[in-house]
């Protein structure tokens, strides 16, 4: 996924009207560490862990914040998005660090409990797929067909409307690993 993102990097500077490779070019790591992590984030989650989850998105706040401040401060605010790929790979590496440590006991499973949950799965995937539609398909379309006033208003208009989202599903995150 990042080598694909990475070969249409000279058409996406075209899309969004960038005249610059390097914003596209240093989020290229996310897609990589997202997945990866993605991995962590469904064990912690399987297996109830919602403190180490909260710390992990806390550390990759902060993290965003401080790599943020320190390119501003620095003079190199042309790097602040690459404040995001480090931040994920911070919280990536301690969440790894905490999974590692989690010392399971071995069980014998028997085959007729072997099997992948292939219904969940797939609803999980599109459960998960949706929220991210829902939160960024609408901005790139506002910004590909929008004036760039205009679509800054609607962004804003956008985060009250995300807001209230995610106040409705706030508990759905529990619910999910539950089921």
């Amino acid at each position: 996924t990042t080598l694909v993102w990475l070969a249409f990097v000279p058409i996406l500077s075209i899309l969004f009207k960038s005249s610059l490779w390097e914003p596209f070019i240093l989020f290229a790591p996310v897609w990589f560490i997202g997945i990866t992590a993605a991995v962590d984030s469904g064990f912690l989650t399987g297996s109830l862990k919602f403190k180490a989850l909260a710390l992990l998105m806390i550390i990759d706040s902060i993290a965003k914040f401080t790599f943020a401040f320190i390119f501003v401060e620095t003079g190199n605010s042309h790097f602040v998005y690459a404040s995001t790929p480090i931040a994920m790979a911070t919280a990536f590496l301690v969440g790894w660090i905490y999974v590692i440590s989690i010392k399971q006991p071995r069980k014998i499973i028997s085959s007729e409990v072997l099997y992948f949950p292939k219904k969940f799965f797939i609803t999980s995937a599109f459960t998960k797929f949706s929220t991210i539609a829902f939160l960024s398909f609408d901005l790139i379309l506002a910004k590909l067909f929008l004036a760039p006033q205009e679509a800054g208003l609607y962004a804003l208009l956008s985060l009250i409307g995300k807001m209230v989202f995610f106040s409705g599903s706030l508990f759905s995150q529990f619910i999910n690993p539950l089921v």
